[in-house]
């Protein structure tokens, strides 16, 4: 991992474990946890859309159906999209 992006994560991130959905060993790293609120149903109801930034190198291989466990809460991943350069990725995530 880039030194730049390893010092970022470790300032700002929280620890988050990676799961695979078909067997195979759980990897540990830093992300950064977004929970915005969404409006939905035109203002009657806000939704949480939850979401987390790490280093694609990280967690290379993560994808649909695959779990994070982040500050003791399972998620499980929607989407993964890499941002940018590749360097770094996005999972849209449910809560389990």
């Amino acid at each position: 991992m880039d030194e730049d992006l390893a010092g970022f994560f470790a300032d700002f991130g929280v620890s988050a474990t990676w799961a695979p959905a078909g067997g195979g060993s759980p990897a540990t790293a830093s992300v950064m946890l977004d929970m915005p609120d969404q409006d939905v149903l035109a203002g009657k109801q806000l939704s949480t859309e939850y979401a987390a930034m790490f280093a694609s190198a990280s967690f290379a291989g993560i994808k649909h159906g695959d779990t994070l466990t982040i500050n003791g809460t399972t998620y499980a991943v929607r989407t993964v999209v890499k941002l940018d350069d590749g360097a770094l990725s996005t999972a849209h995530l449910s809560k389990v």
